[in-house]
């Protein structure tokens, strides 16, 4: 195996903060340059189709993991962690606990849902939505419907 002299990174934009430090620490124990490039998962697995070159991907969604590994653009992939479920809201809403199953289906608000790790057309995606429909009654077509897929990066 060739000893490499640098190392080409593509990381979604939620890894900004942490990747510094994972660079000084990788690079800690080697002499290799780190570069990087960030960007939505989404964009960068574009990248990566188009033939960008690149020598580890992480992303955001194994989604795009999965797609390039079966389009034979990575030799593995494994799971490194799992975002959490994290709901945000404009502070003049003022939504407390009890609120925030009615507020979600309130066919006068919209739903953000960030596409890392959470783009409705994944399996977690719908998970979340087959609960909230479960627990609201309202219909699983209806609350896609009012979704607004926000790109991650």
């Amino acid at each position: 195996m060739t000893e490499m002299s640098e190392v080409r990174v593509f990381a979604p934009g939620s890894m900004t903060h942490l990747m510094p430090r994972l660079i000084q620490l990788f690079q800690g124990r080697r002499d290799i340059a780190v570069h990087t490039t960030y960007g939505p998962s989404g964009s960068l697995r574009a990248q990566i189709e188009s033939g960008a070159p690149f020598d580890v991907f992480l992303s955001a969604s194994l989604t795009h993991a999965d797609a390039l590994r079966e389009a034979g653009l990575l030799q593995r992939s494994d799971v490194l962690g799992f975002n959490a479920m994290v709901l945000l809201y404009q502070s003049e809403l003022r939504i407390s606990p009890d609120e925030v199953l009615s507020r979600l289906i309130d066919p006068t608000l919209s739903v953000g849902m960030s596409t890392t790790g959470l783009d409705p057309s994944n399996a977690a995606g719908i998970e979340i939505i087959d609960k909230i429909s479960q627990a609201s009654g309202v219909g699983t077509d209806h609350l896609i419907d009012k979704i607004r897929m926000i790109t991650g990066g």
